[in-house]
């Protein structure tokens, strides 16, 4: 310890040495339980060292006047301890404190080693208590998808049939109500569970930093949690924040702005950003489409072993242009570009599927797709619709119906629910099937796992 803490005075040195021996006895001391009188009673632990400086006989050291140099408060209470006792040892004026400034330097290496220590259990902790319980959690959510875009929903011809297949084998929700907001409020409000009432109509609806959200909670129940595609989420986080929000990974765009490239010239990841070779120059390498869908399935790749795992695909409404720069080739109409994304996406979501199949992961993970609004206004690819006005959460007319589609066959039997439902019930269901016991302080959602078992839900 006289080598860690670098002292330099013999006396101080010796006295502190001293001191930390007397403090590890002291330690395993205390974890005794307290011993009992004669009535019974515990009988409370006194301190020697005190004890035996209060007496006459034999004073430890005469008091002497503090120390000219000011130094913080210790924050290590072992330091505090010889902090006490150095303070007690005459010095002479006007020279430094050695012993102090081993102190200070003591005390910012206790204190981060106990951080790291706290923090290092808290993940442990966290881990063990996920340990093989909860399913894996996958949720999709399509900026500007409708109900009429898809087969299941009666559009024919039918232009998304793993989509159409996802809904005959799971649960399709025919009054789902997170199409009528632009995409940062509908989810703003998966995010928290709060209605979209609650985002004043000339503010944008943007997460801060204290939120407790959606991943956040399934972070605390020992997910392990990735974004993928518009990493703003339509502009509910802040571009490069995902980690803030509980995302231990993410990937694809950092805002909304580039998200409407069809062609993107270069994705990020982890706050990097990446080329993408295939698209320089104006070239049509590679689609934005199977970029993300690449991403999603390194993602389950990476985490189809261990704790549960929780994908945020967050699906951009891909428009024509990039930074105001028109991409080589013809310009094909929106109609044109509208259909072309949601068959981009179905044939993203069959492959992810077959993927959860072929890592037989398909039994112990539950899929969500959710259609939100389009992107903010003056953001390329068309303007999103009016939000709903204020008003509760599950009240008529609070937005138009959009599609909801619960994908596991394995666990909930298919059918169709008519049953009124928001975004705001997102994340209590997934908090609910997560066995998550960490929630928000303030929510007003309400879980749908009733729903998903055939029942109703609890507010019913």
């Amino acid at each position: 310890m006289l080598t860690v803490l670098g002292m330099r005075r013999t006396r101080t040195g010796l006295v502190l040495a001293c001191l930390l021996a007397l403090a590890s006895g002291c330690r395993a001391h205390d974890s005794e339980p307290p011993a009992a009188g004669a009535d019974g009673k515990p009988v409370e632990a006194k301190d020697p060292v005190a004890e035996r400086a209060g007496t006459a006989e034999e004073p430890l050291v005469e008091p002497q006047p503090p120390d000219d140099d000011v130094s913080p408060p210790a924050k290590h209470g072992l330091v505090r301890g010889l902090e006490s006792l150095r303070k007690a040892i005459p010095v002479e004026k006007g020279r430094p404190s050695q012993g102090a400034v081993d102190l200070q330097q003591a005390d910012r290496l206790l204190s981060s080693v106990k951080e790291q220590n706290l923090a290092a259990l808290r993940e442990a902790n966290r881990q063990v208590r996920i340990a093989g319980r909860g399913p894996n959690l996958v949720l999709v959510v399509a900026q500007g998808l409708d109900c009429e875009q898809l087969g299941c929903y009666g559009k024919v011809p039918t232009q998304t049939p793993h989509i159409d297949k996802l809904a005959a084998e799971g649960i399709r929700f025919t009054s789902f109500q997170g199409g009528g907001a632009a995409s940062d409020v509908a989810q703003w409000s998966l995010m928290t569970g709060l209605p979209a009432s609650r985002v004043p109509a000339a503010q944008p609806a943007m997460l801060r930093p204290k939120d407790f959200s959606l991943a956040n909670v399934l972070w605390s129940a020992g997910f392990a949690t990735g974004l993928v595609g518009d990493c703003s989420l339509g502009g509910a986080i802040a571009p490069g924040d995902a980690a803030g929000q509980g995302f231990e990974a993410w990937s694809g765009y950092r805002d909304s702005a580039q998200g409407c490239s069809a062609w993107p010239e270069y994705l990020w990841y982890q706050g990097n950003r990446a080329r993408v070779l295939e698209n320089s120059d104006g070239k049509r390498g590679r689609s934005a489409a199977d970029l993300l869908a690449g991403e999603a399935a390194s993602f389950l790749g990476r985490h189809r072993r261990g704790r549960p795992f929780f994908l945020y695909l967050s699906w951009p409404q891909f428009g024509q242009r990039t930074s105001g720069k028109a991409v080589a080739g013809p310009s094909p109409s929106d109609e044109t570009l509208q259909t072309a994304a949601w068959t981009e996406l179905d044939r993203a979501l069959g492959a992810l599927v077959g993927q959860l199949k072929g890592l037989n992961l398909d039994r112990k993970t539950i899929l969500l797709l959710i259609g939100a609004g389009g992107p903010r206004p003056g953001v390329a690819g068309g303007a999103p619709p009016e939000r709903p006005a204020a008003g509760p959460s599950h009240a008529p007319g609070s937005g138009r119906p959009a599609p909801l589609i619960v994908w596991a066959p394995q666990r909930f039997s298919h059918g169709v629910r008519d049953q009124r439902c928001t975004s705001c019930d997102i994340l209590p269901t997934l908090a609910d099937l997560a066995e998550a016991h960490r929630r928000p302080p303030i929510q007003t959602g309400t879980s749908l796992v009733p729903l998903l078992r055939g029942g109703r839900p609890a507010n019913d």
